[in-house]
């Protein structure tokens, strides 16, 4: 992986979200976290895709909290 990359991801870590202002697609947005399964490794991920015109600050709350009552649910909590 180049170095690039794993800053990126230690970012995304340390953010709890990934987010994509229209780097992969023209038009396309999202913002993403991962859904934690029984151990607590990652085991999916959850995310929401918009156009540009949506704030994804404004999502992000609540693609965390949705992401976290899954992955509790996975638990068993």
């Amino acid at each position: 992986m180049p170095r690039s990359w794993r800053r990126e991801a230690e970012v995304i870590r340390d953010r709890g979200a990934a987010f994509d202002r229209e780097d992969v697609a023209a038009g396309v947005c999202c913002v993403a976290v991962p859904v934690r399964g029984p151990n607590g490794a990652p085991a999916a991920s959850l995310s929401v895709v918009t156009d540009p015109a949506h704030s994804l600050e404004r999502l992000v709350g609540a693609v965390q909290q949705t992401g976290k009552t899954i992955s509790a649910a996975l638990r068993g909590r």
